[in-house]
């Protein structure tokens, strides 16, 4: 025997029945809207773990660092070097000039950042010429040296002459 139902039971049975349909409809409309937005927080979430793992692995690279540094600054200082930028000290050489000679004096100073305190002596660079010589030299250097140019010459002129001969 078939149940027969009230007439307010088919009333909220077809409420209840709206009511299901209406949910439904609005969370696939809900879900369909927020997919974009779930979809970018997990990109943002697999970014932020990346960067996390990059971060933590930069630290290590760090601490790695300070420790090479530290062990390196306790070496420096055991050593007694008491360089602590580990550059090696400059020595300077002191240079004694005898004579300098210049021919042509040009008053650009392009020395930089070296200071001269003291200057003597000479210095010669290049091809050096006998005249520059004699004219400092005195009267019995210059009679020698006139001497030996004049054998100079007769040698010169005699070897010449062999040459001539034996060529001819």
């Amino acid at each position: 025997m078939p149940f027969k139902k009230s007439e307010q039971e088919r009333k909220t049975e077809g409420t209840d029945h709206l009511e299901k349909k209406l949910f439904i409809y609005i969370q696939k409309t809900v879900n369909a809207e927020m997919a974009p937005i779930y979809q970018m927080l997990n990109q943002f979430a697999r970014h932020i773990s990346k960067l996390e793992s990059r971060v933590s692995d930069l630290e290590k690279m760090y601490a790695e660092c300070a420790a090479i540094r530290e062990r390196y600054l306790e070496d420096s200082a055991c050593c007694g070097n008491g360089n602590s930028g580990g550059a090696p000290p400059v020595i300077f050489q002191e240079i004694k000039v005898d004579k300098l000679f210049i021919e042509k004096f040009d008053q650009a100073n392009n020395l930089g950042t070296i200071g001269i305190k003291e200057l003597s002596g000479h210095l010669n660079i290049g091809t050096t010429y006998e005249k520059a010589g004699l004219e400092e030299a005195g009267a019995e250097t210059k009679g020698e040296f006139e001497e030996f140019k004049e054998k100079y010459k007769k040698k010169m002129g005699e070897m010449e002459e062999n040459g001539n001969k034996d060529g001819s």
